[in-house]
């Protein structure tokens, strides 16, 4: 690989020069990479180089002030939708922010979250219930793992058939069985 096409994909990827990256220092980089990565792991699209996200802090004059919780700033996207990119994120109280947020009510049921792979996780009292291609498999394994958490936390179990002894049987999501694709 030459010096000119390291030096390119070095630009491509971060956004600007060696030399500025280093001038930059480690605390913008860490919280660069941070911030991409928690948007990947909500299943958020991220379009911001480093010299992009870092210019839209420069620009606020908020950089200082960053942080979590009351009277510090954070950056928010417009109407909390879409992807991370120029133009749509902005800088803003954590508080505005967390305050916006309320009220808005979640794509996806409770007890189920979207994995980075596209999949989606049940899971319920931080019990894990299975790793579904749907969402819809994923709502039927909670509900199912709702009702069997509370017999067994109050002591009703013996209403299900592997609480007397007998293992459930190993369903596959295309099951029609409301409690298709649980494994224990």
């Amino acid at each position: 690989m030459t010096m000119s096409s390291r030096l390119a994909k070095f630009i491509t990827r971060w956004g600007h020069s060696p030399a500025a990256h280093k001038a930059l220092g480690r605390s913008p980089v860490h919280a660069w990479s941070q911030q991409r990565n928690n948007a990947r792991q909500r299943g958020i699209p991220w379009a911001l180089n480093l010299a992009e996200w870092w210019n839209v802090w420069q620009e606020s004059g908020k950089w200082e002030a960053r942080g979590r919780g009351h009277a510090h700033y954070v950056m928010s996207r417009v109407g909390d939708c879409g992807a991370y990119t120029l133009g749509n994120v902005f800088i803003q109280l954590a508080d505005q922010n967390t305050r916006e947020g309320r009220g808005k009510h979640c794509i996806l049921p409770m007890g189920v979250k979207a994995t980075r792979f596209g999949r989606f996780m049940a899971y319920k009292d931080g019990y894990y219930l299975g790793t579904y291609q749907t969402c819809e498999g994923a709502q039927r394994a909670y509900k199912l793992g709702r009702r069997l958490i509370n017999a067994i936390r109050y002591g009703d179990a013996q209403r299900f058939r592997w609480a007397r002894g007998r293992e459930p049987r190993r369903a596959t999501e295309s099951d029609s069985t409301p409690c298709s694709g649980v494994h224990w």
